[in-house]
């Protein structure tokens, strides 16, 4: 049976994710034309947990390659600091108290009482619901994950004379678009290869720190100040525009999981 639609599960933590990432290593490598034949023999679409699947088999490539490259060129990385960085837990983000957060977010943005109306309309069109203040409440019921990109620039924070000189963060995939703006306006000046260009609803804003001679929450109304011209702009423009598709997880995107044709052994 396959583990990642199990119910329930015997056990939990190191052992219990050490055979995921084998079960999916196999089904990704080795066997992933079988799990194409019984996935299309069943007459069903594709079950949301093969991009689960794929980013841990992905994830397992990565860590074999980067041994492999560790074994061949050690120099590289003999002046590397190991940090272990605790994940915070995650949090809650409700309008439980907001009675109608979707107007008095366009009076601040769109200002103009009939374009407000229009906006709303089109909202309602794209939404399709006759109540879009109720759609925005239900959306909004979540739980926030600090990214990686943000746990990593938080301990940066906290130990500023640790903060490498090449100012380059190494990441296993694309960084989302807020963790991208966020470290292209912050004093540090560190950058990711690349940003997919996605915006995650659950996305956790990082901590403050008090970093010498910035203002302590410079940073976040920066950021602030950007995604309100960027939304004021789209509800504008971008409502008029056909909608483009959901962009498709950056974990089971373009990278070793579908552009390699062979696993990465050690």
């Amino acid at each position: 049976m396959c583990p990642f639609i199990a119910r329930t599960r015997s056990s939990s933590g190191t052992p219990q994710l050490t055979f995921l990432v084998e079960w999916a290593t196999q089904a990704r490598w080795k066997y992933p034309t079988h799990l194409q034949v019984l996935l299309t023999f069943a007459q069903i679409p594709t079950p949301p947990w093969m991009e689960t699947l794929y980013k841990l088999a992905r994830y397992c490539g990565e860590s074999k390659y980067m041994v492999k490259f560790a074994m061949k060129q050690p120099e590289v990385f003999a002046s590397i600091r190991i940090q272990h960085i605790e994940a915070p837990a995650q949090q809650t983000f409700s309008l439980l108290n907001e009675k109608i957060p979707l107007q008095k977010a366009l009076e601040r943005l769109v200002k103009n009482r009939s374009m407000i109306t229009k906006t709303k309309e089109k909202l309602a069109d794209r939404w399709q619901t006759s109540n879009v203040e109720a759609r925005l409440h239900g959306a909004c019921n979540l739980r926030l994950t600090l990214h990686a990109e943000m746990q990593l620039l938080g301990f940066y924070e906290r130990n500023p004379a640790l903060v490498p000189q090449l100012r380059l963060m190494g990441t296993s995939k694309k960084a989302c678009y807020l963790c991208h703006e966020y470290l292209l306006l912050h004093t540090f000046r560190i950058r990711v290869s690349a940003c997919h260009q996605k915006i995650y609803p659950t996305w956790m804003p990082p901590p403050c720190h008090d970093i010498p001679g910035e203002p302590k929450y410079n940073r976040f109304w920066r950021l602030s100040k950007k995604i309100e011209q960027i939304t004021i702009k789209e509800l504008k423009s971008g409502l008029e525009a056909p909608q483009r598709p959901r962009n498709k997880d950056s974990t089971a995107g373009p990278s070793l999981t579908v552009t390699a044709t062979i696993p990465t052994e050690v």
